[in-house]
C-alpha cells in the first residue's frame, strides 16, 4: 500500500543560489530533505555559487559527489538551462548530451531540459513540436546508453501540456518523461485534472512553488507554498493515487533559505498527510480506542 513515506522532499539551488554543494547539503539535512537539485548555467543570469557544470574537472566532480554521500543527500536531478527552442539545434543535442555524461558521472537520475517557445513566425506548432522531437530524440538515444533520463519541463509555451503530451509521444523511450511544474500549467489556465490527465502517466520529477494573482488576476507574486492559489494538495492526491515514487522540488525565494526552506518542507508534510485518507488499521485502532473510553 501507498504511504506518505513514499514521497521525498528535494529543492532546488535556485532557492539557495549563493551556497555551495556543502553548505546546500547542510541546508537539506536542516530543512527536512533528502534531495537536492542542482540548476546549472542559464545564459543571461548568475551561475548558482555551487559551480556544477558539463565542463567542471574530474577532481572537483568527485568532491561534488563526496560531499553529496557524505551529508546522505540524493541529487534528485540536474535542472539545465537547455531550452528547445534554442537556435542551433545541434548544439542543444550536444550541450543534452554533456549533461547526461554530467548527470550519470554524479549520479543523478534525471536532466531537465527547458520547453521554451513555440513561435508560429518560424512556422505551425505542429512543425514546431516535430522539430522539438526531432532534436530531443537524438539526445534520447544518447541517454539510453546510461542510467540517466531526460526531462521536458512544462514551461514556457510546453505549460500547455497538450503541447508535452505530443513531443512524448514522439520520443517515446524509457529514457524521457516529464518534469511537472505544478504552477506553469495552471497559468495557462489548465486544470489539475487537464494537466495530469495529459501527462501523468510520464512524470517523473515535480516542482513545487505557489503563487498569488494581484492587480485583477493580471499579474503574479510568488507565495508560500500552501497559501497561494496554485492547488498543490490536488496535484498530491493525483501523484498519491497512481504511486508516484519521485521527488517533490521546492523551488522558492520568499525569504533566507534557513527560514523559509523548512517552512515549505511542513506544509508539503502537512498537504501529503492530508492526501491520504485513514487506513483501515487506523479505523480499527480509532474504534477500539472509542470503544475503551466509553
Amino acid at each position: 500500500m501507498f504511504n506518505p513515506d513514499d514521497f521525498k522532499l528535494s529543492f532546488s539551488s535556485w532557492s539557495a543560489p549563493a551556497q555551495t554543494v556543502q553548505e546546500l547539503v547542510e541546508t537539506a539535512k536542516a530543512s527536512g530533505y533528502s534531495g537536492l537539485e542542482l540548476r546549472t548555467a542559464i545564459p543571461g543570469t548568475e551561475p548558482h555559487a555551487h559551480g556544477v557544470e558539463h565542463d567542471m574537472a574530474a577532481p572537483s566532480l568527485a568532491d561534488v559527489r563526496h560531499k553529496l554521500a557524505d551529508g546522505g543527500i540524493e541529487l534528485a536531478c540536474i535542472a539545465t538551462g537547455v531550452a528547445l527552442d534554442a537556435p542551433d539545434s545541434e548544439k542543444l543535442i550536444d550541450d543534452l548530451k554533456r549533461y547526461v555524461t554530467l548527470a550519470e558521472t554524479l549520479g543523478a537520475p534525471w536532466v531537465r531540459v527547458l520547453g521554451g517557445s513555440l513561435s508560429t513566425e518560424r512556422g505551425e506548432i505542429a512543425g514546431e513540436v516535430d522539430a522539438a522531437a526531432d532534436a530531443l530524440a537524438e539526445a534520447v538515444s544518447f541517454a539510453e546508453q546510461t542510467k540517466v533520463s531526460l526531462l521536458l519541463e512544462t514551461h514556457g509555451d510546453y505549460a500547455t501540456t497538450k503541447y508535452v503530451r505530443e513531443v512524448v509521444k514522439q520520443v517515446y523511450s524509457d529514457h524521457f518523461g516529464v518534469l511537472w511544474d505544478v504552477v506553469e500549467p495552471f497559468r495557462v489556465l489548465e486544470t489539475m485534472e487537464e494537466a495530469y490527465d495529459n501527462i501523468g502517466d510520464q512524470i517523473k520529477h515535480v516542482h513545487i512553488h505557489d503563487v498569488r494573482y494581484v492587480d485583477g488576476r493580471m499579474k503574479l507574486e510568488p507565495a508560500v507554498v500552501g497559501e497561494g492559489v496554485v492547488p498543490i494538495a490536488t496535484a498530491i492526491k493525483y501523484l498519491a493515487h497512481d504511486g508516484y515514487e519521485g521527488y517533490l522540488s521546492v523551488e522558492t525565494r520568499l525569504g533566507p533559505p534557513e527560514d523559509v526552506l523548512p517552512q515549505c518542507a511542513k506544509v508539503l508534510h502537512d498537504l501529503i498527510s492530508e492526501a491520504f485518507p485513514e487506513t483501515e488499521e487506523d479505523v480499527e485502532e480509532a474504534e477500539v480506542k472509542t470503544g475503551e473510553e466509553a
